[in-house]
């Protein structure tokens, strides 16, 4: 379920001028991660590297995963 969340938010941020804003300003994975849980999904930085990684096909980490 929490991988789920981290692609149901990449779709939402797509489509909502607001959390695009949040999240361009910030330059953490786990910024995005707490902007992500007040909108109500709920995902951790691993996860959310993990769905970047494999929609990429490439390794990321928690680190950089944001950046990707």
């Amino acid at each position: 379920m929490s991988k789920e969340n981290v692609a149901l938010f990449i779709k939402a941020a797509n489509k909502n001028q607001d959390l695009i804003r949040q999240i361009t300003t910030k330059d953490r994975t786990a910024d995005w991660v707490a902007i992500a849980q007040k909108a109500g999904y709920e995902f951790t930085a691993a996860e959310f590297a993990e769905v970047v990684s494999d929609t990429l096909g490439r390794p990321t980490t928690p680190d950089n995963a944001f950046r990707e």
